[in-house]
């Protein structure tokens, strides 16, 4: 794997930080700036503080204050992406940029010592996400798969300078082989995974270069696609756009694949037909699919280290991350368990 597309994981990029700004003084931005008055229900927001601004009138809008130190480049990016899908694919529920009375999309919000903040107004998306609610059912696996695929041929033609910015998810990133990432990865997550990384590092990340490749969502999971009820099986919208990156088009279907192999009821005939799903909406290339386990199996793998980083190497890691990790061991002890060829196949 050459050297230049590793890049150094640090603690500053997962130590997030979201701003803490009075509701009252984000309530008299939001009508000054960009005329909309009413009050703020918060949001959850890993980096940016969010919240429901609900008028008096029954409108609803989310209004996103980016962290201290965000990359101005990286806004733009996702602002560009609402707008090319606004532009190009308008029949998919996303959310949709609100420009200031200024004609501005981004506006900015001072802190009292200095420190400047970028605040976006974005339509709100009616719905609860999958997380919530009901199991999923395969009607909804397939959906949720399909929606992504939608999504992807939606974003098909749009590019950005920033496209191709640092995501710590990324797997195309290799992150997993970094040292000072690996140095604070679990004895028993490295020892299951060790066959796997030497095959990543000589077989499959160098072919990743070779796959099409096109600005996609790349954070398909049930926290951030949406159905109406609880037991609803359509997806009406998809929100958190923070993790888009130009990334190979089969990334976006593994994350998705991968992000559901943590449910009870994930088995390898659902991954199938979420693959099936996604390919007839856009149909996948045999080099694509024949990297598909191996890619999934990428994800899995990150995940584990990512959360095993944040635990020793940020100041206070939230409690999930302990909750949720055993998961992230049981779906890649399923998975590499398999076989590669036969899954291929399939």
């Amino acid at each position: 794997m050459s050297k230049d597309n590793v890049k150094s994981l640090s603690a500053e990029d997962l130590n997030f930080n979201p701003p803490r700004f009075a509701l009252d003084r984000l309530q008299t931005f939001a009508s000054e700036y960009f005329g909309v008055s009413g009050t703020l229900e918060v949001l959850d927001g890993e980096r940016d503080q969010n919240h429901c601004l609900a008028t008096a009138d029954g409108r609803r809008f989310v209004l996103k204050v980016s962290a201290n130190g965000a990359d101005p480049a990286a806004v733009d990016f996702q602002v560009g992406a609402l707008l090319h899908l606004a532009q190009f694919a308008p029949q998919l529920p996303v959310p949709r940029v609100i420009a200031s009375r200024r004609g501005n999309l981004v506006e900015w919000l001072e802190e009292d010592g200095g420190a400047r903040h970028m605040v976006r107004l974005l339509s709100w998306l009616p719905g609860m996400p999958f997380s919530r609610g009901e199991p999923l059912t395969p009607l909804a696996f397939r959906n949720i798969a399909a929606f992504q695929a939608r999504l992807a041929r939606g974003l098909r033609g749009y590019f950005h300078p920033h496209a191709r910015h640092f995501v710590a998810w990324d797997i195309q990133r290799a992150l997993i082989l970094d040292p000072g990432l690996q140095a604070h990865v679990q004895t028993d997550a490295l020892e299951l995974c060790a066959d796997f990384l030497r095959h990543a590092e000589h077989e499959v990340l160098p072919r990743l270069k070779t796959l099409r490749a096109q600005v996609v969502h790349a954070d398909g999971h049930t926290g951030n696609v949406l159905r109406d009820t609880a037991a609803g099986e359509e997806v009406v919208g998809v929100i958190d756009f923070g993790d888009m990156v130009h990334a190979p088009v089969a990334q976006d279907i593994a994350v998705v694949i991968a992000s559901f192999t943590r449910l009870a009821d994930m088995s390898i005939d659902n991954a199938v037909a979420q693959l099936e799903a996604y390919n007839a909406v856009l149909p996948l290339e045999d080099e694509e699919i024949e990297l598909l386990h191996d890619m999934v199996l990428l994800r899995l793998v990150t995940a584990l280290f990512m959360y095993d980083f944040r635990l020793g190497a940020t100041h206070e890691p939230p409690g999930w991350l302990t909750e949720e990790r055993p998961d992230i061991i049981v779906a890649l002890r399923k998975f590499l368990a398999l076989d590669r060829a036969e899954v291929t196949a399939r």
